[in-house]
């Protein structure tokens, strides 16, 4: 017989963002509000989401902000 036990992923977007942004993600880690985070690779303080992700063993995806400019 199959197990049917069925999980729940949530995923934080935008670690890396900022710090006030990497201090929320991580502060619902904690509380297991969330299961994972997707880092913003190309944010202000993604160096900084990286060394709590690690410290904290937070599972990682990532995460890539493209845009165009014209004018």
């Amino acid at each position: 017989m199959m197990n049917s036990q069925k999980i729940l992923l949530v995923t934080a977007d935008d670690f890396g963002y900022d710090s006030d942004r990497n201090r929320g993600i991580l502060e619902c880690f904690q509380r297991r509000a969330i299961t994972r985070a997707s880092v913003l690779v190309n944010g202000a303080a993604c160096s900084e989401a990286f060394a709590l992700a690690n410290l904290h063993n937070i599972p990682l995806g990532e995460q890539t902000m493209l845009f165009s400019v014209t004018g």
